[in-house]
């Protein structure tokens, strides 16, 4: 909408013009839209089953006192999945992500693997594979089962003699990395901790929820 004040480097503050939302608000500049979005992602993806002590009066967040789950709403995820789009991953983030790994030993998976953004926020499917951004996917691909899982996870169809697998969880600390030899494998989670994790398959990308 209308600016009444703009910083430095173009950031501006104003009256909100996407629909949804009324008031006053804070727009970056385009160059910092998608590591803002990249960060809410992560935030309400972590920590969608915490008390987020300001959840309840955000403008963004939808809080629930009864299942304790805390959720962007529908104007704000469209604008941060258009933000992410519209502004990739870029080398200053990645450097600040890796700065953050060595000092906390965790990482933002939206900005290892952008396309965690429509697996996790566009898809109905749990068990779906997307492509990376850099190759592409196979007329074939994967297939895992059962999902949700409780002790084992199956793994069907691999299309590569030797697939890569690796299994991370939301703040993309690694459970399980190897080489698969063979169409199939079995992979245990017994002892993976309950929620969901992040499947990857050479170049495709997966989730699955693992409960108790």
């Amino acid at each position: 909408g209308s600016a009444s004040w703009t910083s430095q480097n173009g950031s501006k503050l104003g009256s909100c013009a996407t629909p949804g939302y009324s008031g006053t608000v804070f727009e970056p500049i385009d160059a910092y839209k998608g590591d803002l979005a990249r960060t809410y992602f992560y935030m309400t993806t972590c920590y969608m089953n915490k008390k987020l002590d300001y959840a309840e009066g955000a403008t963004m967040i939808n809080y629930s006192q009864s299942t304790h789950y805390s959720q962007l709403k529908s104007w704000a995820l469209a604008m941060l999945i258009q933000w992410h789009n519209d502004d990739p991953v870029s080398p200053k983030e990645i450097d600040r992500n890796n700065y953050i790994y060595d000092i906390q030993h965790n990482r933002n998976p939206f900005i290892d693997y952008p396309e965690l953004v429509g697996l996790i926020f566009d898809s109905d499917s749990v068990n779906y594979f997307l492509p990376t951004s850099i190759h592409a996917v196979p007329n074939e691909k994967p297939a895992i089962y059962p999902n949700p899982v409780t002790d084992q996870l199956y793994i069907s169809n691999l299309t590569t003699p030797h697939a890569q697998i690796t299994v991370f969880d939301l703040q993309g600390k690694i459970f399980y990395s190897q080489t698969v030899s063979g169409k199939e494998c079995k992979i245990e989670v017994t002892l993976f901790p309950a929620g969901f994790y992040f499947i990857k398959i050479d170049h495709c990308v997966s989730k699955f929820l693992k409960t108790n």
